[in-house]
């Protein structure tokens, strides 16, 4: 997908890119999104014994399907502001040359914010109906707090393997 949204291969990037792109937007972003998925899917349930996969909204109860259903816009909106910011401060400061083989496409241009929430959407809009239909099929009516925990942990760095590389790509080329 990527390949074809912005015109780049992963061959024609010079190797002080693709060492970037893999050591942060792929290693140090998967151990961070493990650590702060499970902490905050822990947090939203630490007081309940069990998560419903679908509930009448409650205030302080968190169901599988909602939480699943943020994560989906949340991580990317999230992950599009912080990892930008650090890749602009990263070209400002010498560290990593700006990507120039590269062109961001229209539709995500217009700031750190802008893109965020785009990637929010279309990732939110893509990927909950099939999250929803493989959580009835697969969890029942529900799961455990520590499987949610579990599942949240391992979502946040799927979801952050699919989206931080390409937020980082579109980073290094709109770098200021």
């Amino acid at each position: 997908m990527a390949a074809v949204t912005t015109g780049w291969r992963w061959q024609e990037l010079g190797a002080e890119h693709r060492r970037w792109i893999v050591m942060h937007a792929v290693c140090v972003t998967a151990g961070i999104n493990l650590v702060l998925g499970g902490l905050f899917a822990w947090l939203s349930v630490r007081t309940q014994h069990g998560v419903p996969l679908w509930a009448v909204p409650e205030m302080g109860k968190s169901t599988v399907i909602t939480d699943t259903v943020g994560t989906f816009f949340f991580l990317p909106f999230m992950t599009c502001l912080i990892l930008t910011t650090f890749v602009w401060i990263e070209v400002r400061r010498g560290r990593l040359p700006a990507l120039t083989t590269v062109k961001v496409p229209g539709r995500f241009r217009g700031g750190r914010a802008r893109r965020g929430a785009l990637l929010g959407t279309i990732s939110t809009a893509v990927l909950s109906p099939l999250a929803i239909v493989a959580l009835i099929v697969f969890s029942g009516d529900g799961m455990t707090t520590s499987a949610f925990v579990l599942y949240k942990a391992v979502l946040s760095v799927a979801l952050g393997a699919v989206v931080t590389p390409l937020i980082a790509l579109w980073a290094m080329a709109d770098a200021r």
